[in-house]
């Protein structure tokens, strides 16, 4: 979980009915110094992600293993959305081929209840699709045990780089746009201004000064 000083902007917006011009504009205002693009995303790396990739270190020995990207949040005067959905998006699609469904899910579970309310139903379709997927992938490879890959299985390295493959393959039609659709949304912004500014915007101006006020 966040700590308690950040917030999501998927929760602002379903806080205060702000539809995507209101939570670019926060962002902006909030840019750079509190604006977290990749902090949500690393928590669910620490916690679900990162294990499970040097678990499997064994398989993919000849490959380099993934690395979560950087952000260097002075490097830019603007947010650049498609600079860093991109990096999200390349990094999910090395680890989604290099871990198991199960961990890879686990993972993007704590990353979506941490952005939206618990009743969120947001990109439901679109995130069974990518998983039902991943896990049919394992469960046709899974010597007849109809049920996605775990740790306690041995596996050769030949049975992986055949799933993985496979995964890589399936990956390429495009499921992981959904990525793109709530790239916004997971990131994460200073509680306290987020709230303030997403509540009461351009009445601020004068009292908090924001470069947006200038707009």
């Amino acid at each position: 979980m966040l700590d308690q000083e950040r917030i999501p902007l998927g929760k602002l917006k379903q806080a205060f009915d702000l539809n995507e011009q209101d939570a670019e504009a926060v962002i902006s205002a909030l840019w750079p110094n509190e604006v977290f693009p990749y902090a949500l995303w690393e928590t669910a790396y620490k916690l679900h992600w990162e294990t499970a990739v040097f678990h499997n270190r064994m398989f993919y020995l000849e490959q380099k293993a993934p690395l979560f990207p950087q952000f260097d949040p002075l490097k830019h005067q603007v947010p650049l959305f498609h600079i860093y959905d991109d990096r999200i998006i390349k990094f999910f699609l090395d680890i989604a081929t290099k871990i198991f469904a199960t961990a890879l899910k686990e993972g993007f579970n704590h990353l979506i209840t941490s952005t939206y309310d618990e009743n969120n139903k947001y990109f439901h379709d679109d995130i069974e699709y990518l998983f039902a997927g991943l896990s049919r992938i394992e469960s046709e490879h899974n010597s007849g045990r109809n049920r996605p890959f775990t740790w306690e299985q041995v596996l050769t390295r030949e049975q992986f780089k055949t799933v993985f493959e496979d995964k890589a393959l399936f990956l390429s039609a495009g499921p992981l746009s959904v990525l793109s659709k709530i790239f916004k949304d997971t990131m994460a912004l200073d509680k306290e201004t987020g709230l303030v500014y997403s509540k009461f915007g351009h009445e601020l101006c004068g009292i908090i000064p924001r470069k947006e006020c200038s707009k």
